[in-house]
């Protein structure tokens, strides 16, 4: 958290994106979480980011605006190179710290708990279930 910076909870639908961008900052940057990502391109990006918006907008304000599936596309990468226990603590970590640089409240609790969620439901339905701790 920068010096001075007063922080606020997520309110709405700008504040998800901000969080997400963040995030997918640091995973872009990420040494184990980066090689899944190697392959898309600049216009990739571009269809996937607002895919992902609306999925954590969905998961916290329940807007209704997403439709996709994501355990299907997890499947796919998985049986491509398996995930591991290292893998979802690493993408929770990343998430957390996105929300935390510039968010606090009751909403961003929320979001951190409903992210954490996420990752054990996908342990557990992609096999990790004896390590799906969090």
């Amino acid at each position: 958290m920068k010096e001075g910076l007063v922080l606020r909870d997520v309110t709405k639908p700008k504040d998800v994106q901000r969080i997400v961008n963040a995030f997918f900052k640091k995973v872009r940057k990420d040494g184990l979480l980066a090689p899944f990502f190697v392959d898309k391109s600049k216009a990739d990006w571009e269809t996937f980011l607002p895919v992902m918006y609306s999925f954590w907008e969905n998961v916290l304000f329940y807007s209704g605006g997403y439709f996709g599936n994501p355990m299907q596309r997890h499947q796919e990468m998985n049986e491509l190179h398996s995930f591991t226990e290292e893998h979802f603590t690493r993408w929770l970590d990343l998430f957390c710290e996105a929300v935390d640089q510039k968010y606090t409240g009751a909403n961003a609790g929320i979001m951190k708990e409903r992210a954490r969620q996420v990752a054990t439901i996908m342990q557990v339905k992609l096999g990790q279930q004896s390590k799906a701790g969090f």
